[in-house]
């Protein structure tokens, strides 16, 4: 039984590891938006440049900082949540509710970043005439806002249905392998192009 439970922790830290990595891969997502972007390659190559720094200090800081305020580093570790372990160890639990509403608020911009930036996508095969007549209308055309609409409702529709329905390991485990899908398609794009 203690080896079924080691090696199904490791199977599960292993899942997380695809999304924890575009935590901090995400700077390329700057791409999804290269059409809007004016100002020529170099403005593209710089605001890739400008959100991985940003990224990096974004991220870093506070993990190294929770690492540093830990009280006793074994409890940091095996907490379930380590940043708010050490935050709520190192500041009370006042702050711990201030890190978690910053916390809902950051993950509410990246689900809206995330949906524009993956619409964005769907508008551009819908454009490029990926699909069949009908469907490419509908996925290739702008809204009043000049934003992919459909294409946005084509993607949150079915992560709202995921996220309301699934158990979070599946979820990790599903974006993960959607990340993993989507680097494999720009390869294989990379690919053909030549």
């Amino acid at each position: 039984p203690e080896t079924v439970a080691v090696a199904e922790s490791f199977a599960v830290r292993l899942a997380t590891l695809a999304p924890a990595f575009n935590v901090i891969n995400g700077y390329d997502a700057a791409l999804g938006f290269s059409e809007e972007l004016k100002g020529g390659e170099k403005k593209i190559a710089k605001a890739v440049i400008i959100s991985a720094v940003l990224a990096c200090v974004l991220i870093m800081v506070p993990l190294i900082s929770a690492v540093v305020a830990a009280p006793d580093l074994k409890e940091f570790f095996s907490a379930s949540a380590p940043v708010i372990y050490s935050v709520q160890a190192s500041l009370g639990s006042g702050a711990r509710v201030i890190i978690d509403v910053g916390v809902i608020i950051a993950l509410f911009n990246a689900m809206l970043s995330l949906l524009m930036y993956f619409g964005r996508g769907v508008y551009a095969t819908g454009r490029d005439g990926v699909w069949p007549g009908p469907v490419n209308r509908a996925f290739g055309g702008l809204n009043r806002f000049r934003a992919p609409g459909t294409g946005i409702l084509a993607l949150a529709i079915p992560a709202a249905v995921l996220v309301f329905t699934s158990a979070l390991n599946f979820l990790i485990i599903f974006a993960g392998t959607v990340i993993a899908a989507v680097y494999f398609c720009i390869g294989l794009a990379a690919l053909w192009s030549r």
